[in-house]
């Protein structure tokens, strides 16, 4: 799991065992500009993200 993750499950109160912050620390939209930055069709990217946390059953896109 990315650190920025965990810092967003921290921030919401959601304790999970066995997960470790690095140190490594980012905003959730840095992340992902950084990730659609990387790819030439970020379209797709940004599309399997959406579907990723929606597999997830997260409650905030």
């Amino acid at each position: 799991m990315h650190t920025s993750t965990t810092h967003v499950m921290k921030a919401q109160g959601r304790k999970r065992k066995g997960f470790k912050s690095h140190g490594i620390r980012e905003s959730m939209t840095t992340r992902i500009r950084g990730i659609l930055k990387a790819y030439p069709d970020s379209t797709q990217i940004a599309r399997e993200l959406l579907q990723n946390s929606d597999d997830a059953r997260a409650t905030v896109q």
